[in-house]
């Protein structure tokens, strides 16, 4: 039994010996981070730190130029180029499949008013309004007078 009770003090004693380091150390770290000498270090730290970094990149991309591997921005300005082209050609179809459809109508239009003078005189009579309508001279508005510039023909 004696032997159990010396464990028994053994451990006591160690953990209080662990407590009083524990306290110890929490207050001796309370009381360096509290100081001004402690902010005055971490902050020139920090400082050597960002330009270290700083340095770095400036060094890495110059490496990179000099290997001819581009750059971040460099990926950037082109991604943004090429989107702008995407954009371009995709307003481009549109502007054709306009384009298209306005002819297709005109084309169909064109075919009705030949249909229509191949029957014969006795239909004749509306395709002549739609020709002399086509070979009419046009008549300006009086604005377009004054400004000198024609409207653009509607199709």
């Amino acid at each position: 039994m004696s032997f159990t009770n010396n464990v028994g003090e053994f451990q006591q004693a160690t953990n209080q010996w662990q407590k009083m380091m524990t306290d110890s150390w929490s207050q001796w770290t309370k009381t360096t981070v509290a100081s001004d000498s402690f902010s005055a270090a971490s902050g020139a730290y920090m400082d050597w730190t960002l330009s270290t970094q700083k340095m770095m990149t400036e060094m890495s991309g110059q490496v990179m130029e000099s290997m001819d591997i581009p750059r971040r921005s460099d990926l950037a300005r082109l991604s943004s180029q090429v989107q702008a082209v995407e954009t371009r050609l995709l307003d481009q179809e549109e502007s054709n499949d306009d384009i298209r459809e306005l002819l297709m109508k005109l084309n169909a239009k064109l075919d009705q008013i030949a249909a229509s003078s191949a029957a014969g005189p006795a239909t004749a009579a509306p395709s002549e309004t739609v020709e002399t309508s086509l070979n009419a001279p046009k008549s300006t508005s009086p604005e377009s007078k004054k400004s000198g510039k024609k409207k653009p023909a509607k199709l």
